[in-house]
């Protein structure tokens, strides 16, 4: 990366091995931001120190051709990938997502307008999307609540709490759009089959091993002896 200055001295910045930039711009922050195919990352440099912090990719989006990236009004950074990707970029807590572009490939100049929307160019697919950025940060504070791989989760919280979880997550799939659950569908669709052996005390299903009269006894025994704990209190 070429660094210039009010004295017409340019400073060369090194990205890193393999490094193959493509756009720069100048966050909030006053660093440079860096779309940085050679590593698929985005790339920031702090401006005093020359020091470099890498943003990459996951593993799953390997080789995305990075292209260009803009600031919205919040600071978050967008940006494009021409192998039919575009992406978000909380600055702030390194959170990073990648959604697949309409049609394909090529998405090329991202930019956000005065008044705050943010625009792509797709060159492959010869459109011009817009990003929905209340979607978006819907979708942020929605993943606040899913917890990292190796953690386990003690009791539910936010948008999962059993107090009106049905309720909340059927507005959830209304503002994305989505279809209700398979179960869902198949009761609005089908009426209510009765149990073959319903339970006599709670109704629920019942599994018949065997039947015998009054006073007999079982021929089917248990399969392995009982098993007796006894715990030491003294």
């Amino acid at each position: 990366m070429l660094k210039g200055s009010a004295t017409g001295k340019s400073d060369l910045i090194a990205l890193g091995p393999g490094a193959a930039p493509h756009g720069v711009i100048v966050g909030p922050d006053g660093a440079a931001w860096v779309t940085e195919g050679g590593q698929n990352a985005i790339a920031r440099v702090d401006p005093a120190t020359r020091a470099v912090k890498l943003f990459p990719l996951p593993k799953e989006r390997r080789n995305a051709n990075l292209n260009t990236a803009t600031f919205d009004r919040q600071g978050v950074l967008w940006f494009t990938g021409q192998n039919g990707i575009y992406g978000r970029l909380y600055t702030k807590t390194g959170a990073l997502a990648v959604f697949d572009a309409p049609r394909g490939t090529r998405p090329y100049g991202i930019a956000t307008t005065l008044d705050g929307q943010v625009f792509f160019a797709s060159l492959a697919g010869n459109y011009l999307g817009q990003i929905d950025l209340e979607i978006g940060e819907f979708i942020r504070r929605f993943l606040t609540h899913v917890l990292p791989k190796g953690f386990h989760r003690i009791r539910h919280y936010g948008l999962f709490a059993s107090s009106n979880r049905t309720e909340t997550m059927e507005a959830v799939r209304k503002l994305l759009n989505l279809a209700p659950p398979v179960d869902a569908q198949t009761s609005q669709t089908d009426p209510a089959q009765p149990l073959a052996n319903p339970c006599p005390c709670c109704g629920g299903r019942m599994i018949i091993i065997e039947t015998f009269e009054a006073g007999c006894q079982p021929r089917r025994q248990p399969t392995a002896p009982l098993v007796t704990i006894r715990i030491d209190t003294s």
